[in-house]
């Protein structure tokens, strides 16, 4: 063990040296990942420096050795040097693009509801929610709202994305049982009086709260087995879905466009459907 003596405080340094990875944080970065639910996930990416630094820790130290004797004085002693460390990056890829990478197509009742289609499903081929969050390197918040933001549900223990025509035709089933119901979405619905008009389509219930849960008033205090959906929320998703499920390859003139967007909403609505309220990424990468 080496030892440099000085005014200051003795310094040693071993020779068998440890291994360390620094990792600095700031306080308000620390206290976020450290949470119970942190809200976010980040990468680690290894930053070499031309400074290195020293991993102390305090110890004994023989001093003035005189005839074998000595003075033993609180000391330091380095017992790891690292040249390099860590530090926490925005991950490039986002958490829904990761979670609808291990979700199943769910292309609508033509397909996804058949009963012989759902008997020939191999357990093995699909996953439950549970499952894909144990394998997904997101936080479980992150993990929930790519979940609700992609309208995922589960049905028999197997994780599903709607397609795009899946939401389109599912929507049209909702607005079509608000008619027949007499219902008026601006005020609180009771679910069950959708439920059995969607479910006739051939659309899961599962699918049905999923796509409750992507729209409801997140502020609103639900009461058991109703939902207030948010206009401001309706609003661009029926427009980015109906630009993603049924937009011709050459395009469509936005006045057409615009008027499918307006009768797919109930009256008091369509007055907010403009074109700068559509998210076009969304469109193209699914809702």
């Amino acid at each position: 063990m080496a030892t440099q003596e000085h005014d200051g405080v003795p310094l040693t340094i071993h020779h068998e040296q440890q291994s360390f990875r620094l990792l600095e944080l700031p306080p308000d970065l620390l206290g976020l990942i450290t949470s119970e639910n942190p809200p976010s996930t980040y990468q680690i990416r290894q930053v070499h420096s031309s400074n290195s630094v020293f991993v102390l820790q305090p110890s004994e130290v023989i001093t003035n050795v005189t005839d074998g004797d000595g003075i033993s004085v609180a000391g330091v002693s380095a017992i790891a040097r690292c040249a390099t460390t860590l530090e926490l990056t925005t991950p490039t890829i986002s958490a829904r693009a990761l979670l609808k990478n291990e979700l199943r197509v769910f292309d609508g009742p033509q397909v996804g509801l058949q009963s012989n289609y759902l008997a020939e499903v191999d357990a093995a081929d699909g996953r439950s929610k549970s499952m894909i969050y144990k394998d997904t390197p997101v936080s479980l918040q992150e993990f929930e709202d790519a979940w609700i933001e992609l309208c995922a549900f589960e049905l028999d223990s197997i994780s599903w994305v709607p397609s795009s025509a899946c939401l389109s035709e599912i929507w049209r089933s909702i607005i079509s049982a608000v008619v027949l119901k007499g219902l008026n979405l601006q005020e609180s619905v009771y679910i069950d009086d959708l439920a059995g008009l969607v479910e006739e389509d051939g659309f899961p219930a599962a699918l049905l709260q999923a796509v409750i849960d992507r729209l409801h008033i997140e502020k609103a205090i639900p009461m058991e087995g109703w939902t207030t959906i948010s206009v401001d929320k309706c609003v661009p998703w029926v427009g980015v879905t109906l630009l993603a499920s049924e937009s011709p390859p050459q395009g469509i003139a936005a006045s057409v466009f615009l008027q499918r967007w307006q009768s797919r909403l109930p009256e008091a609505w369509r007055q907010h459907a403009s074109l700068d309220r559509l998210n076009v990424s969304s469109a193209f990468g699914w809702i």
